[in-house]
């Protein structure tokens, strides 16, 4: 019988040059070649990017258990088949660094030491298109090559060195501003491993920086469980949740520690290594009252088809039915820390929000202002000369000035602060007794890029005071059985205009 398999290999040089262009982040392509370091027990990983001649040299050294020539035979090639364990190996698809020194550079050159034996192995892209053949060096190491390695790895007595030369792809030639970048995704990304591996680039070690801040004793962890989810195989899965509330603080505070929309939501471990971070995943969508929430999605590699996870680990995509589960366990506990949130910042808001200055300036002009009648003390009408002047009688007897004069540095005005919903109005008024209360609304967009934003400056306070309190008065002083349909469709068209002209967005 006649045999119609035939091989089917790719053009090299095509299928080199496209994995290329894959959208591999510089970064990414770093963290990946760590994620061998880890795997291979280190407890130091050296980074050095330097700029040569004309070029750039990165070189990655670890003292983790090195590579014998079989393996490190595997590792140069393109899904390489080495042995890993889904609960704890960061690797898994075996084309971690193939495809992260192809996106940065041209060559790739990999010493290795274990146990006293040194082997090398060198890929270059140049070498491949010449040949159209996925072709490398493997051999054992020169004396040039075990001293530049004992160099960069401090003369350990085991561990690997990756260099990548001919450096074509560095997405930011601005040295600083790359170490920089870097020293901040390794920070963030290897957080849980920081405390038993240190790393350095460039010679400065890397700190941890947590987004969930653990650290800070004024950091709330909500709430701490876990969902069982079923993986390909039929086999069920614990998938861990943890929701983590930030500490409170002022706004320049805030922004200078990432507490801002972007931040907020749900951050990937995957074997204790964050692979995505700020995510939604279509539970919820993102604003400004969850700016404070963290919440950490922790798996293991059994987990990968299921939830989406892909080589190059940098984000997730779980299938819809994983997206429902985790919707109903979080949805509910986010309602809650909303309304916890929103009562926190009321009760602060009226503290934080000096309203005194302007009800001062309110009192000492108020026998000149145009009030309802409610507010100030009754009147004979009969005696009323003009609107929002003062009687001097009450219950037939004379008013002591005295008497007239502290009453007005203490006119019945209170001012507070509610949800109401982004489509409900900027503020309400209401008259208690003789009280008059002006609500804001803390949902409204005026709210927050005014009046919240420029607590600090007293004057903006008083000018907004002073503009709301007219408005408020206005409509208390003018509203009767027979307009107020009208008054009310003005302040709705005023409120709904002003919401609009304030919002993101066309």
């Amino acid at each position: 019988m006649e045999n119609y398999i035939k091989e089917n290999k790719p053009n090299a040089a095509k299928f080199i040059n496209s994995l290329r262009s894959a959208g591999y982040d510089n970064y990414d392509a770093i963290l990946d070649i760590v994620d061998n370091s880890l795997d291979a027990k280190a407890t130091k990983v050296y980074i050095s990017i330097k700029p040569t001649v004309d070029d750039f040299q990165l070189t990655i050294a670890d003292n983790g258990i090195g590579m014998s020539e079989k393996v490190l035979d595997e590792a140069m090639r393109l899904g390489s088949d080495t042995e890993r364990n889904e609960d704890n190996d960061l690797g898994k698809f075996g084309m971690g660094l193939v495809t992260a020194f192809l996106s940065i550079g041209r060559k790739l050159t990999v010493i290795t030491n274990k146990d006293g034996d040194f082997y090398t192995s060198i890929q270059d892209v140049d070498e491949i298109e010449r040949t159209n053949e996925f072709v490398k060096e493997l051999r054992k190491s020169t004396r040039e090559e075990e001293d530049f390695y004992k160099e960069v790895s401090k003369n350990k007595k085991s561990g690997t060195v990756i260099k990548i030369e001919k450096c074509d792809n560095i997405q930011n030639t601005n040295i600083n501003e790359f170490v920089e970048r870097l020293n901040k995704k390794i920070g963030q990304t290897f957080r849980y491993f920081l405390s038993k591996c240190d790393i350095y680039i460039r010679g400065d070690k890397v700190e941890k920086i947590d987004p969930l801040m653990l650290d800070n004793k004024e950091t709330e962890v909500f709430s701490e469980d876990y969902i069982d989810i079923a993986t390909e195989s039929g086999k069920e899965e614990k998938l861990g949740i943890k929701i983590v509330l930030l500490p409170s603080f002022d706004s320049s505070l805030a922004r200078l520690r990432g507490i801002n929309m972007a931040n907020q939501g749900f951050y990937i471990i995957r074997n204790n290594r964050e692979i995505a971070s700020g995510e939604t995943l279509k539970v919820f969508d993102k604003h400004n009252d969850f700016n404070r929430v963290r919440i950490e999605l922790i798996l293991n590699g059994k987990l990968d088809k299921t939830m989406g996870v892909t080589f190059k680990k940098e984000s997730v995509k779980p299938k819809e039915e994983i997206i429902r589960e985790i919707k109903k366990f979080v949805k509910p506990q986010l309602e809650t820390i909303r309304r916890s949130i929103k009562k926190e910042q009321q009760a602060k808001n009226k503290d934080s929000i000096d309203h005194n200055p302007s009800l001062e300036v309110i009192s000492k002009k108020q026998s000149n202002l145009i009030i309802p009648e409610i507010l100030i003390e009754k009147r004979d009408r009969s005696n009323l000369k003009s609107v929002g002047s003062v009687d001097k009688k009450e219950s037939g007897r004379e008013r002591n000035p005295k008497e007239t004069q502290r009453r007005m540095m203490r006119p019945n005005l209170e001012w507070q602060y509610k949800s109401l919903s982004k489509m409900g109005p900027f503020f309400e008024v209401d008259q208690v007794g003789k009280k008059l209360i002006i609500t804001y609304n803390i949902d409204h967009p005026f709210y927050a890029n005014f009046l919240e934003d420029q607590k600090d400056n007293q004057e903006v306070v008083n000018a907004i005071d002073f503009m709301v309190y007219s408005l408020a008065t206005a409509r208390q002083t003018q509203v009767n059985d027979e307009n107020i349909g009208l008054i009310e469709n003005i302040f709705a068209i005023f409120f709904a205009n002003l919401k609009t002209l304030l919002s993101d967005g066309n």
